[in-house]
């Protein structure tokens, strides 16, 4: 059985921490990513600026958040929620839904919530 190698599949091309601050580039993924554990650095980026430190973290920022109202449409499309806490103010202000019963109406389908 042939052993894994990283090993920077572009020869004299460095992967840049992308921490603003940072200046250093290292040739393998596994650098950067000791590099980041020992600095505290974060090696995923946004294009907005926001870093994380795991993949999956970042790919959930990017996820497109939409949580629709189940009983109404006022919050629908352009206008759902992003955050289930605003779907939660919204059903006990404006639907007067009791606060024991927020759970029932309170389930995004899967891989909607932040």
């Amino acid at each position: 059985m042939q052993e894994h190698v990283d090993v920077n599949p572009w020869p004299g091309v460095h992967i840049s921490c992308p921490y603003y601050l940072c200046l250093e580039a290292f040739p393998t993924r596994a650098l950067l990513y000791a590099h980041a554990k020992q600095t505290g650095h974060r090696p995923f980026a946004c294009i907005c600026g926001k870093t994380f430190s795991r993949a999956d973290a970042l790919a959930r920022h990017c996820a497109p958040k939409t949580i629709t109202c189940p009983l109404c449409s006022n919050h629908d499309g352009d206008k759902a929620f992003t955050r289930l806490d605003h779907l939660r103010q919204h059903l006990t202000t404006f639907h007067r839904v009791d606060k024991s019963n927020l759970d029932q109406y309170c389930q995004p389908a899967r891989g909607n919530t932040a």
